[in-house]
């Protein structure tokens, strides 16, 4: 009896199947923070206050909240998939690390429904 070795194929779609998963996490972590920071702040009359999440503004840093790689096979290829701030929105780290909600805590407020992602 033959017996045929698919370890490569196997592989192959293994790690295609890692690339479509991860990049779901990260268009899940991605379209939560930009819910928690969509509430405008009323032209500069209704700032965030410490503790509360970052409001949005000009729409220009919440749209700056992106992740990379953008494609199954990339992810897949590096093995991981980043989610943060555009160089141009560097500012929604910088308030995020001094008093404000932002991505820091974000995946632990998520963390239940990024359990419920099934493949």
């Amino acid at each position: 009896m033959a017996v045929s070795f698919r370890g490569d194929e196997v592989r192959q779609e293994l790690q295609a199947s890692i690339g479509r998963e991860l990049l779901r996490i990260a268009l899940t972590v991605q379209a939560a923070g930009q819910r928690k920071m969509g509430t405008s702040n009323q032209g500069g009359k209704a700032p965030s206050k410490p503790g509360e999440w970052l409001r949005r503004g000009t729409g220009h840093g919440v749209g700056g909240l992106v992740y990379e790689p953008t494609t199954p096979a990339a992810i897949a290829a590096a093995g991981a998939v980043r989610v943060g701030w555009r160089a141009g929105s560097w500012y929604m780290g910088w308030w995020g690390q001094n008093g404000r909600k932002s991505l820091i805590g974000l995946v632990g407020e998520i963390r239940g429904q990024l359990q419920g992602l099934k493949g």
